[in-house]
């Protein structure tokens, strides 16, 4: 379930972003090395690469050690919580809008992305 004040985190950040857009792209461009545990935390993003492991029959996120990775977006997602259905199931509501000009990407803001309902 995504929290109320998702709304509250995102107006913080893009106001961070009109300040110093080069600290918030070192910032949200970061990914760090993750543990198996928080790999499988059931909100926080990280991404992963590598064989797929099997505890029993359901697979499980962990990969190749040192190849799964979070930052700080994973993190705020992990913290506000993920879609429960829809086309964002297991998925946060911050993304990062993101634009290429002359071959330099850049934020352009952060925002909350709906999530398109399904019937479940």
């Amino acid at each position: 379930m995504i929290r109320e004040d998702v709304h509250e985190i995102v107006e913080f950040l893009n106001t961070i972003l009109k300040i110093d857009e080069e600290f918030m792209w070192e910032l949200f461009n970061t990914r760090i090395k993750v543990n198996d545990e928080l790999l499988n935390h059931p909100t926080v993003q990280c991404t992963s690469s590598g064989t797929i492991r099997y505890e029993g029959e359901q697979p499980t996120k962990a990969a190749v050690m040192g190849s799964q990775r979070s930052g700080i977006l994973g993190l705020l997602n992990g913290y506000f919580g993920t879609y429960e259905y829809g086309s964002r199931e297991g998925w946060g509501a911050i993304s990062m809008v993101m634009s290429v000009e002359e071959g330099n990407s850049r934020i352009e803001k952060f925002v909350v992305e709906d999530n398109l309902k399904e019937d479940k």
